[in-house]
C-alpha cells in the first residue's frame, strides 16, 4: 500500500513559489551540440545520473513524471517513427517499461500555466522506484531531445520523490533543476555538487541557500 499521494495536474502547484532551487549545467560549454554531440552526451547523461544518484536514494519512493503529445503528421518525429502516435510510443520504443500508469492528466507544463503560447499536454505517473534501468532511460529521453543522438525522443520528464517532495525536471542537454520546498532538503546537494552549478544563477542559489552569515 502506498503511503503518499498519487501526482496529478497540480502537483507542481507546491513549488510554483519556493525559491529552492537548484540549477545544474550538463553539457556545459566546452562540447558543441554538433560537432562534439557525443563527448558532450556523455557529459551530461554522467553528470544527471550521478546527481540522481545522490538526490533520489534507493530507499525512497521515486515517481516519473512524463509529458507528451499527439505527433503531427510533418513533425520530424513523426516521420521518423511513422508507427507511433506520441512521444510516450517512441519513449517505449527506446526500452522505457514503467508498468500501469499510476494516473493521467491533461495541462499545460509546469510554469507555463499563465502563457497563452502552451497548449495542454498529456501526462502520465509511473512508479520507477527501486529501478534505476527505467530511470536512466528517462533520463536519455530528456537529455537527448534536441540532440542529434539516437534514438531521441520528444518528451518532457520529471523525477519527483513524494517523501522527500524534491523533484529533477531535465530541460534538454543545457541543463536541469532540482527543486524542494526548503532549504535543507538541498543543502548538501548544494554544497556537493557546487561545480556543476550553472554560474549565471549562482547569486539567485546563494543567497537561498547560504546562512546569513556568510
Amino acid at each position: 500500500m502506498m503511503d503518499f499521494a498519487v501526482p496529478g495536474p497540480d502537483w507542481y502547484d507546491r513549488f510554483i513559489r519556493s525559491p529552492y532551487s537548484l540549477r545544474f549545467e550538463l553539457g556545459g560549454e566546452e562540447f558543441h551540440n554538433i560537432t562534439q554531440s557525443v563527448p558532450r552526451f556523455v557529459q551530461a547523461f554522467d553528470r544527471a545520473r550521478h546527481i540522481a544518484d545522490y538526490v533520489f536514494p534507493s530507499t525512497t519512493p521515486l515517481l516519473a513524471i512524463v509529458g507528451f503529445w499527439t505527433l503531427e503528421k510533418g513533425e520530424f518525429f513523426y516521420r521518423k517513427h511513422k508507427g507511433c502516435k506520441t512521444g510516450l510510443d517512441i519513449l517505449k520504443m527506446t526500452g522505457f517499461d514503467g508498468g500501469i500508469p499510476m494516473t493521467e492528466w491533461c495541462a499545460k507544463p509546469p510554469g507555463t500555466e499563465d502563457d497563452e503560447d502552451y497548449s495542454p499536454i498529456n501526462w502520465t505517473a509511473y512508479d520507477v522506484s527501486n529501478n534505476k534501468t527505467m530511470r536512466d532511460v528517462l533520463i536519455w529521453g530528456a537529455i537527448t531531445r534536441e540532440m542529434p543522438i539516437e534514438p531521441s525522443v520528444p518528451v518532457e520528464i520529471y523525477l519527483y520523490s513524494p517523501k522527500s517532495e524534491v523533484f529533477m525536471g531535465i530541460y534538454d542537454d543545457r541543463g536541469m533543476d532540482v527543486k524542494a520546498l526548503t532549504a535543507e532538503a538541498l543543502l548538501n546537494i548544494y554544497h556537493n555538487f557546487d561545480k556543476w552549478l550553472l554560474d549565471y544563477d549562482r547569486p539567485r542559489m546563494m543567497a537561498a541557500f547560504s546562512a546569513p552569515d556568510e
